[in-house]
């Protein structure tokens, strides 16, 4: 998980990776959210103070954001949303030839 920020000293954004996670379980969005919620604890932190979640559109990560945070508070990722577009017009220009 990277954290983006606007850091004052600097009167710049910055940006810091606070977790990464291995899932040795299940990817469910459960499991997803139970580390979320660890990573928030871990840094002092609560879901109040997160303002924008930005996630690919997988349905575990989905579920995940929406159970630790709120849906109002995600936005998919554009290159990930753009690769997938991309891809389903390349297959669908394969398939009808």
């Amino acid at each position: 998980m990277t954290v983006h920020y606007f850091d004052s000293s600097k009167v710049a954004l910055d940006s810091i990776t606070i977790g990464l996670l291995e899932l040795s379980t299940n990817h469910t969005s459960e499991n997803i959210s139970i580390w979320f919620e660890q990573l928030l604890t871990d840094w002092g932190k609560n879901k109040t103070q997160v303002f924008t979640v930005v996630t690919d559109n997988g349905s575990n990560i989905l579920g995940a954001v929406k159970k630790t945070f709120t849906p109002e508070n995600h936005l998919p990722c554009f290159a990930h949303t753009l690769n997938l577009v991309s891809e389903r017009t390349m297959h669908n220009k394969l398939s009808t030839k």
